[in-house]
């Protein structure tokens, strides 16, 4: 699924000729059931991409950090 994001990202931006960054953004409202799956992804995704890895941050996540555990990425907006 990393690779498949991958390239549908570089595919758009050639497509619609956008200027890219060095940074990938995901927003998901990760919960602990998936945290796990989601953790991995975002592992794979700065591998296959060689790029920043960023993801959105929710104020649940927060208050229940050691349950929905900590991304593993650059930072969190």
């Amino acid at each position: 699924m990393a690779r498949n994001i991958h390239e549908l990202i570089q595919k758009k931006a050639s497509e619609y000729h956008l200027k890219t960054s060095n940074e990938i953004q995901i927003d998901c409202d990760w919960t602990a059931g998936i945290r796990d799956d989601y953790f991995k992804f975002l592992k794979e995704l700065k591998k296959v991409s060689g790029k920043e890895i960023t993801c959105t941050l929710r104020l649940h996540q927060v208050k229940d950090k050691n349950l929905t555990g900590i991304p593993p990425v650059e930072k969190s907006i």
